[in-house]
């Protein structure tokens, strides 16, 4: 979900280039996507929201016994039997990782949030809206992202690379992998001076300016 609030402006860049004028209306479907982009982020904080709170309270063993290390304890009996006892040790490194890159991952969908607020948004001027949403936004799908990789790639290990593109930790991946990938591509100096160009409307004026020569 994630994802999907920040793949419209990767669409909206390749129309642009392609146009190569910004005057021109997007198509319908486009536009409808981008107008709901807020309350999809909306929704998108509360389901992780939920889903922190959710695994605070059932962070144990019990629940995520891969987080956490085994340890055994010996125990002598008045029967001269031995009795084994786990109990819960430390954190994994999985189980850390994974807890440090969700609350980064939190922390950051919670200032996209707060800023999304209309009182919030008004306090910044153009710039620190637009680098929070935007730059703070990338940042926060490759904390995602991380956070994924942390707790399924012993999994992916596990059962081989064949099997783990079929895997479920995988799978929920790769619409993040295109969106962070096209985020990228189109801050290249090849593709972002035209885009600014185009923003700017620095070539419809130069387009304008051939045609009157042209004519005369």
């Amino acid at each position: 979900m994630l994802a999907i609030v920040y793949m419209p402006s990767n669409i909206v860049c390749i129309f642009q280039l392609a146009y190569g004028i910004r005057e021109r209306r997007f198509q319908l479907w486009l536009d409808r996507w981008l107008l709901r982009r807020k309350p999809l982020g909306i929704l998108t904080f509360t389901i992780a929201f939920c889903h922190s709170v959710i695994t605070l309270i059932l962070m144990t063993p019990a629940y995520y016994s891969t987080w956490f290390h085994p340890v055994e304890i010996m125990i002598p009996t008045v029967q001269n039997q031995t009795k084994i006892v786990i109990e819960s040790g430390l954190m994994t490194a999985k189980g850390e990782l994974a807890s440090l890159l969700g609350i980064l991952t939190q922390l950051c969908m919670s200032v996209l949030a707060i800023t999304s607020i209309p009182a919030i948004g008004n306090l910044l001027n153009w710039r620190e809206w637009r680098f929070i949403q935007s730059k703070l936004g990338i940042v926060t799908l490759l904390l995602a992202i991380g956070h994924v990789v942390a707790m399924a790639l012993p999994r992916w290990i596990a059962v081989g690379l064949a099997k783990a593109f079929y895997n479920l930790g995988l799978l929920c991946l790769y619409f993040l992998l295109l969106t962070i990938l096209l985020k990228f591509i189109f801050l290249l100096p090849c593709f972002s001076r035209p885009l600014y160009r185009i923003r700017r409307g620095q070539d419809a004026k130069r387009r304008k300016q051939s045609n009157q020569n042209a004519e005369t």
